[in-house]
């Protein structure tokens, strides 16, 4: 099942208006409709947004479906990455249910050297850990040089932002924790 047609289910199992999942959620009644329909790829924080509304954890929204929900084994080059056009992330915990955090391999192509739009995460602690490439990591009023080896844990309702320095492609392994 894609991540629009699981929201939407859900959404309509709880009886929910588009409206009513807005409110719940913080995330525009267009942009619901857009995720739902499959015309919108937005942040990973706006699928927790809208989880939190419907009562489920991010790696029930985005998870595929798995007859083995104890364990996930994610192999290198299997999963789609859910891209926002700033970069791709990649599930590493994709087959895993009723998980308490969500792990994702992030790919920040090295033509991404503008800072994108700030995003600020209700409810979100995540950890970012440079694997390869630089960032200039923007949080509320602090500019912070991230470089391989390095990590970054941090209270998502902060904006922040990122972008690629070095002309080099960035990987980052990052974890959200709904708080």
């Amino acid at each position: 099942m894609l991540i629009g047609e699981r929201i939407r289910s859900r959404r309509k199992s709880k009886g929910f208006s588009l409206a009513q999942l807005s409110e719940m959620s913080g995330v525009s009644v267009s942009m619901i409709s857009k995720i739902e329909k499959g015309q919108s790829l937005p942040p990973i924080s706006t699928y927790a947004n809208i989880g939190r509304g419907l009562g489920m954890s991010l790696s029930e929204i985005v998870a595929e479906e798995t007859s083995t929900p104890n364990i996930s084994v994610v192999k290198h080059g299997e999963g789609s990455p859910l891209s926002n056009g700033v970069y791709d992330a990649y599930s590493l915990a994709e087959h895993f249910a009723g998980k308490k955090f969500t792990p994702f391999l992030m790919h920040f192509p090295a033509d991404k050297k503008k800072f994108h739009k700030s995003f600020r995460h209700t409810n979100i602690q995540e950890m970012m850990y440079v694997l390869e490439g630089s960032i200039e990591f923007s949080y509320g009023e602090r500019l912070i040089r991230l470089d391989p080896g390095d990590c970054v844990c941090f209270n998502g309702h902060i904006p922040h932002t990122s972008r690629t320095i070095g002309g080099k492609d960035v990987r980052i392994v990052a974890i959200q924790v709904a708080e």
